[in-house]
Order: structure tokens, then C-alpha cells, then sequence
């Protein structure tokens, strides 16, 4: 995650910081391929590239700033974890969902650097959590722990 006052709290100021980063660190924006309707909606992201929705350009810059912030999440991951280590947490849906926890407590953050009501964020969480365990068939982990940590866990930052 982003060090305290890493990101600005000017939407278009976290935009910027956000794509300087990426290209610092050599990773590629890169529009995904049609035909993968179950994919093309969300960003995906490697060790050199960010797979973004097909409707990227469509979405506010400070939708954009979170998004990509998101998703430096998952670039430090990878250097924290290894190109391999990450593969092998993506393919245990344990650890996929540790891995997307982590990435949706800095959307959080972001949202509320950019003055998103504390109201609005905290009513995203369950359904988000729920989602999470839903999508990723998380079958180890009971349903109520599991949501319970994700919303503990985004909550850590609350003001």
C-alpha cells in the first residue's frame, strides 16, 4: 500500500502520481481483447502490464486514480511476492482474496482522500466483501469470517 501522503488528495494529482508510478516502473496500460465478456469489465493486473475495462476511457479521472492505485497494490505485490508466489495465490481462492483485500483497503483510502463520505464507503463494504466470497468460491473460509476480516480489515483506516 501507498506510505502516508504518497497519494494526493486531488483526484487528477493522485491520477498523475499514480501513471508516473507506472511508468517508473515499466508496466503498461493495455485496453483487454474483445471477446472475454466474464473479464472485460474489470482491470487485471501482471508484472509489466494493466489489463483495464474496455470502457477505461469512459470513467471519471478520479475513478481512474482509484482504480490504478488499486492496482500498484498488486504491482508491489508482486515484487513483495514474486511473479510465482503470486500465480500460486491467485489459483487459491484464499489467496486471491487476501491478495484483492489488501488492493480494495487502498480504493478505500482513495476514496476517502477524495472526500467520499464515510457513509458511502462504509455501505460499499459487506456488498463488496460479499461479493468477493461469492466470485472467488471461497469454500475453507466461513462465509461470516470471511466478510466480517474484509470489513475489519477496509475499516482499519477509518477516520
Amino acid at each position: 500500500m501507498a506510505s502516508e501522503g504518497e497519494i494526493p488528495s486531488d483526484p487528477h494529482e493522485a491520477y498523475l502520481v499514480a501513471m508516473q508510478e507506472i511508468e517508473d516502473n515499466g508496466i503498461k496500460i493495455v485496453p483487454k481483447a474483445e471477446g472475454i465478456e466474464q473479464w472485460e469489465k474489470f482491470t487485471t493486473t501482471f508484472p509489466t502490464k494493466i489489463y483495464v475495462a474496455k470502457n477505461w476511457d469512459e470513467k471519471s479521472e478520479a475513478v481512474q486514480a482509484q482504480i490504478l492505485w488499486h492496482e500498484i497494490v498488486h504491482v508491489r505485490e508482486y515484487d513483495t511476492h514474486t511473479p510465482l508466489m503470486m500465480g500460486f495465490m491467485y489459483v487459491v481462492p484464499e489467496g486471491r482474496w487476501a491478495l484483492e483485500i489488501q488492493a480494495y483497503r487502498e480504493s478505500y483510502r482513495v476514496e476517502r482522500l477524495f472526500g467520499v463520505p464515510e457513509e458511502k464507503i462504509r455501505a460499499a463494504m459487506e456488498p463488496r466483501a460479499e461479493f468477493l466470497y461469492e466470485s472467488y468460491e471461497l469454500r475453507a473460509m466461513p462465509h461470516d469470517y470471511a466478510i466480517k476480516k474484509a470489513v475489519e480489515i477496509w475499516m482499519l483506516d477509518s477516520p
